[in-house]
C-alpha cells in the first residue's frame, strides 16, 4: 500500500510537470522574430507595408469581404456611391486618431482606382463612381488602397498591428504598436533581413539566426527532407506565358493556340516542381473556381501541330524569362523543347536581351476574391483590355473562357507559397494572402 507522503510526493510531481506544460503553452509576451527573404533590398519597403498598414475592408480565405478599418458600409445608385463608416478607436503610430478626413486624402491619391473621387461626411466616408462597382468593398482590401501617410522622412505611419522605427534599407525593424485597436501583438518586434540567398537563409535557420525562411515550391521536397518545419499555402502563385501585343510571329491566335497545345504541363509539374502544386487548366486555381474540368490543358501534339500548319510562321519565336533564375530558365527550356517537337520554331533568353514574343511570367494572386484575382491579373498582363471586375460566378467564368480560348495568357502550372520555421513558434499560420500572419504567433523562450 502506498503512504500517505508517496501519495503526496507524486501528486506534488504531477501538478510540476503540469505546470511545467501549461508554462510552455501558454502565449508568451516578448521577443523579437526575425524574418529573411530573396526580396531585393530596394523592394524590402513593401515588405513593411504588410506589417504597417491596414485597408477599409479584408478579404478571408474564402473570398469573402470583412470589416477592418470600416466597420460596415452600403451602396445607393447601384453600385456607383458607397458609404463606409469607421471604427472610432483606431489610431495612427504616431498618435493621431483615425478621421473620415485622413481616409479621403489617402484614397484620393491612389492610382488605378475604380472611383471619380472621395469625400468625407462627417465621420462616414463617401465613394463616388461613373460606373457600377458592385466589388467595390473587396477592391478596397487590395494593398493598393491600405490607408497610410508619411512622416518628412518619407517613412510610413499606418495603423497596424507594428510601426517602422526608421526608412528601409537593407533591413527593417517594426516594433509592437502598444495601442494597436486590436490589441498589443505578442512580439515586441519584427526584423526582416532582404536580398538573403536560400541557401544562407537556411543556414541562418538551422543556428537560430533566423525565425522563418522561404522555402521556393521547387524546393519545398528538399525542406521537407531536411526535416525543415515547413507550412505550404493554397496554389497561389501562376506561372503562365504572356505572348507580346507587339509580337508580329503571334499575331494569329492559331499560332498561340499551338504553343498552348504542345506544352507538356504534367511533365512541367513532376520534374521541376516535384509534384508541388497542380496544372493549371484555367487562368484561376481550382480551389478558387470549382470549374477547372470544364477547361483541358493537356499536352495535344496533334493539335498542336494542326494548328501550326495552319499558319505561315514568320522566323522563330522567342520566349523571355527573369535573368538569374535557374527554375524560370529551366522552364523556359522545356516549353521551346515541346514546341519544336510541335513543328514550331522556338528560342529561349533572359529577359531585356532583345524584342520578345512570349514572356514567362510568375505572379502571385492579389486576392482571394475570384472576380478580383481575375482582374488582376488581366491588368497586370493585359492592361488595354481590362473590364469591370466580375462580381458573379458565370460572368467569371465567361471573361476566363474567353481569354483562354483567344490565348493571350497561357496558363501553365499553379504552385504554392511555402515558409520555413523556427521549432520555437507558436500559433504559427498562414494568412489568406499565403503569407505568414506574423500578428499571430509568439515564441518559446530560448532553452
Amino acid at each position: 500500500m502506498r503512504t500517505p507522503s508517496r501519495l503526496l510526493a507524486i501528486s506534488s510531481l504531477g501538478l510540476a510537470l503540469a505546470g511545467t506544460a501549461d508554462a510552455r503553452t501558454r502565449p508568451h509576451y516578448g521577443g523579437e522574430l526575425r524574418v529573411e527573404s530573396a526580396t531585393p533590398n530596394s523592394s524590402i519597403g513593401t515588405i513593411a507595408a504588410d506589417f504597417v498598414t491596414e485597408s477599409l475592408t479584408s478579404i478571408d480565405s474564402d473570398g469573402q469581404v470583412q470589416p477592418l478599418l470600416a466597420e460596415r458600409w452600403d451602396s445607393q445608385n447601384g453600385g456607383r456611391r458607397w458609404q463606409f463608416w469607421l471604427r472610432t478607436n483606431v489610431r495612427f503610430h504616431d498618435g493621431k486618431v483615425l478621421s473620415a478626413a485622413d481616409v479621403t486624402e489617402a484614397l484620393n491619391n491612389k492610382r488605378g482606382a475604380p472611383w471619380r473621387t472621395v469625400r468625407a461626411n462627417g465621420s462616414t466616408v463617401i465613394v463616388e463612381c461613373d460606373d457600377p462597382q458592385l466589388l467595390l468593398p473587396e477592391t478596397l482590401a487590395l494593398r493598393q488602397f491600405a490607408i497610410f501617410s508619411t512622416d518628412t522622412s518619407g517613412v510610413l505611419i499606418g495603423t497596424g498591428p507594428f510601426r517602422l522605427t526608421g526608412a528601409p534599407g537593407t533591413s527593417i525593424k517594426l516594433v509592437a504598436f502598444d495601442d494597436y485597436w486590436q490589441g498589443r501583438t505578442y512580439l515586441d518586434s519584427v526584423g526582416v533581413t532582404g536580398g538573403r540567398g536560400l541557401r544562407d537563409q537556411w543556414l541562418d535557420l538551422s543556428v537560430a539566426r533566423a525565425e522563418i525562411v522561404e522555402v521556393p515550391a521547387e524546393q519545398i521536397r528538399r525542406a521537407q527532407q531536411e526535416r525543415i518545419r515547413t507550412l505550404l499555402s493554397r496554389n497561389m502563385e501562376l506561372i503562365a506565358l504572356v505572348p507580346s501585343t507587339n509580337s508580329q510571329a503571334l499575331q494569329d491566335a492559331r499560332m498561340r493556340q499551338a504553343i498552348s497545345a504542345a506544352v507538356d504541363r504534367t511533365s512541367l509539374l513532376n520534374v521541376i516542381f516535384q509534384k508541388q502544386g497542380e496544372v493549371a487548366t484555367g487562368i484561376l486555381p481550382n480551389w478558387m473556381t470549382g470549374y477547372d474540368f470544364l477547361f483541358s490543358s493537356g499536352q495535344n501534339l496533334a493539335l498542336a501541330r494542326d494548328l501550326r500548319n495552319q499558319v505561315k510562321q514568320n522566323g522563330t519565336i522567342t520566349i523571355s524569362y527573369e535573368s538569374g533564375d535557374s527554375i524560370q530558365q529551366l522552364l523556359a527550356e522545356r516549353v521551346v523543347l515541346n514546341a519544336r517537337d510541335a513543328g514550331i520554331a522556338m528560342q529561349s533568353g533572359p529577359r531585356g536581351v532583345r524584342e520578345v514574343d512570349l514572356e514567362l511570367v510568375r505572379t502571385s494572386l492579389a486576392s482571394t476574391n475570384s472576380g478580383l484575382a481575375l482582374h488582376q491579373i488581366t491588368a497586370s498582363f493585359l492592361p488595354d483590355e481590362t473590364e469591370a471586375v466580375a462580381a458573379d460566378l458565370n460572368s467569371i467564368y465567361a471573361d476566363e473562357r474567353e481569354l483562354l480560348s483567344s490565348a493571350r495568357i497561357i496558363p501553365l502550372l499553379y504552385v504554392p507559397r511555402a515558409f520555413g520555421g523556427s521549432p520555437r513558434l507558436r500559433n504559427w499560420t498562414l494568412g489568406p494572402d499565403g503569407l505568414p500572419a506574423i500578428a499571430q504567433i509568439w515564441m518559446e523562450d530560448r532553452r
